[in-house]
């Protein structure tokens, strides 16, 4: 629907080149069949919220790719448990009062253990001591269970895992090391190169390269590769996360150097020690925060910081204007597409003054009001039109100062809520129509049939035309405020 949208209005300024590419890309023509499937939104909001669209059906793709990998990891790791390894113990303490055997359990590859317990319906299998829960399967017989227990085991045994490194894909547009090539590399033909790399944090917080210091990609394809292959022995976070938690590093190993400078003396940190957590401390909005990431995008210059009163908030400061407060720490996308619903708010409202504006001017600006019967096919109603003054045709359905549509359920309603709010509707003619049909309407009895005042003596022209007279001076009344 996004893309049909675009499509259809391709030559709206205010939709990016890049939405319009994407758009074409799945929906390559604008065609008459789905001209009815588009959305009326205003331009900037329309390309911002595909803006957000586009980037989590991409985040999406990305996650369920990486579940998949995942999956597919977890079943290859999975341990072959040969039938009668687990080793089952009787629980003495359990026995009937025969002496017979009641409980047994066994020890999991991950410490945990199985239990069989001897009930009425058989022999129950619990993952739990608590025999209060309900079992994970019930055999006729003692080795029935243990074989459950085999195959539980095999379902939910972990592996033992060696400690993985957290990495980050680190791109030449975040950061450029040019002494080892790793820079956007500007092509002859005008493209440009974008060069990845894998980063981690070092002992001091710093974020270093890895696995080596001059190993970089010269496209994500290939360190995506490089990810795949070494799944077992990386765990990959975002960027924004890495950066973020490379801050807290370095605030922790400073934080650790200077208790081992003061060690032995007792020393009272002082209110800058107590408010560093990470960064630098900043004013966002008059809340103190501490800076955790700052960034260009476009002519706006973005930066979040979180609160020293409160650690749970954070805020992000656009250019120095404008702000948000988010209970989490937001990724940059979310803070950009938060101010670009606030800026396309802000156009709406620009929009909607300066054509308010020029209606003011009624029909001189070549707009004017009408009253107008809507298109239902069970009750006539009314609303406000603003008209074209030059082609006389409908503009847009007139709203009130809360973007509401007042509608009406007689002709003689929407006049007078047009006198109550000032608003001049330039096809009277009309209205006095409307209004004669209405009166003749409240004449017929409840089964539709003629009352026969009405059916005795039918209506004339000159009968018409005098009720439509009447009618007008009845609105001549109604607007100088002498008729309720």
């Amino acid at each position: 629907m996004l893309a049909n949208t675009v499509m259809h209005r391709r030559q709206e300024e205010r939709i990016s080149p890049e939405n319009k590419e994407w758009a074409k890309s799945i929906e390559p023509y604008a065609m008459y069949e789905s001209r009815d499937i588009v959305a009326a939104s205003h331009p900037a909001v329309l390309n911002g919220f595909i803006n957000q669209a586009r980037r989590h059906i991409e985040r999406e793709k990305e996650l369920a790719a990486q579940n998949e990998a995942e999956q597919a990891q977890a079943q290859e790791d999975l341990p072959e448990i040969a039938e009668g390894e687990l080793d089952w113990h009787i629980i003495h303490e359990a026995d009937d009062d025969n002496g017979q055997p009641a409980q047994w359990s066994a020890k999991l590859p991950n410490g945990e253990f199985l239990w069989i317990d001897k009930e009425a319906e058989g022999y129950a299998l619990y993952d739990t001591h608590d025999t209060d829960a309900s079992p994970v399967s019930v055999s006729e017989t003692l080795d029935g269970a243990k074989e459950s227990g085999e195959d539980y085991a095999l379902r939910f045994a972990d592996v033992e895992e060696v400690e993985k490194i957290t990495v980050a894909l680190e791109s030449s547009e975040d950061f450029s090391e040019s002494g080892i090539g790793f820079y956007t590399h500007q092509y002859a033909d005008g493209r440009e190169g974008v060069r990845y790399r894998l980063v981690t944090t070092a002992e001091d917080g710093l974020l270093i390269p890895y696995p080596e210091h001059n190993r970089f990609f010269i496209n994500r394809e290939l360190a995506q590769e490089y990810i795949d292959n070494h799944a077992d022995l990386i765990d990959v976070i975002g960027y924004d996360d890495m950066v973020f938690q490379s801050m807290r590093e370095q605030s922790r190993y400073k934080r650790e150097q200077a208790q081992k400078e003061t060690f032995g003396h007792d020393v009272k940190p002082s209110a800058s020690q107590k408010a560093l957590k990470s960064g630098e401390p900043i004013f966002i909005d008059g809340q103190e925060c501490v800076k955790v990431d700052e960034w260009n995008a476009g002519d706006n210059v973005y930066v979040v910081g979180n609160s020293v009163e409160d650690s749970d908030f954070f805020y992000a400061s656009v250019n120095g204007k404008d702000f948000f407060e988010y209970d989490h720490k937001p990724y940059r996308d979310e803070v950009e597409d938060d101010y670009i619903d606030l800026e396309a708010m802000r156009d709406i409202d620009r929009h909607e003054a300066e054509v308010y504006s020029r209606f003011e001017g009624g029909a001189e600006q070549g707009f004017y009001y009408a009253i107008s019967l809507t298109s239902d096919a069970h009750a006539d109603s009314y609303y406000i039109s603003v008209m074209d003054g030059s082609t006389g045709e409908e503009i847009q359905s007139y709203r009130d100062s809360h973007g509401d549509m007042p509608t009406f359920g007689t002709v003689d309603e929407a006049a007078e809520y047009c006198h109550m709010n000032g608003i001049d509707f330039e096809n009277a003619a009309e209205v006095d129509q409307w209004h004669t049909i209405e009166i003749e309407r409240a004449k017929a009895v409840p089964d539709g049939q003629i009352r026969k005042d009405s059916t005795d003596k039918p209506l004339i022209a000159d009968d018409i035309q005098n009720l439509v007279l009447t009618n007008r001076e009845y609105f001549a009344l109604l607007f100088t405020g002498q008729c309720h």
